[in-house]
């Protein structure tokens, strides 16, 4: 009887469990410089069209960082490898823009501006955050909403 009841314990204990579903928390980080610039570039632009301003990100910087550094290094520009860097940034959407050889903000957002497909990803109202690094003349915006 006892290994009946221990074993109905056990059984219950187990179909009990819930797992815990862990969730990652975005960290608001601080922008100085160009990329301060281009982050009122893109805000303004947002709020012209009636969506939400959005807030620098450390994790997507981090991850941004690392592919302008790529693209700088080959200098193959393109989105190669784009699903793993929305895996990496623990993203329910992601999206992305590069932008090479603009000497500013204002410039690059113009040229944003007259393309459909970039500009459709910058005003993508499901967006909350976004990450934005420069290397020399190449820029990589990210743009995510995390759960």
């Amino acid at each position: 009887m006892k290994k009946i009841l221990l074993a109905l314990l056990i059984i219950f204990t187990i179909s009990c469990e819930t797992p815990q579903l862990t969730y990652y928390v975005p960290v608001e980080e601080e922008y100085f410089g160009y990329q301060l610039e281009m982050l009122h570039e893109v805000n303004a632009d947002r709020i012209a069209n009636g969506l939400n301003a959005l807030i620098p990100e450390k994790n997507l910087t981090l991850i941004a960082k690392d592919y302008a550094t790529v693209l700088d290094s080959t200098q193959i520009y393109n989105h190669r490898f784009f699903m793993t860097r929305f895996a990496e940034s623990g993203a329910k959407y992601f999206g992305e823009v590069i932008a090479i050889g603009f000497n500013t903000s204002t410039s690059e957002m113009s040229a944003f501006q007259n393309s459909t497909s970039h500009i459709n990803v910058l005003r993508n109202k499901i967006y909350k955050y976004i990450a934005v690094y420069k290397i020399n003349r190449c820029v990589v915006i990210e743009l995510a909403k995390f759960h």
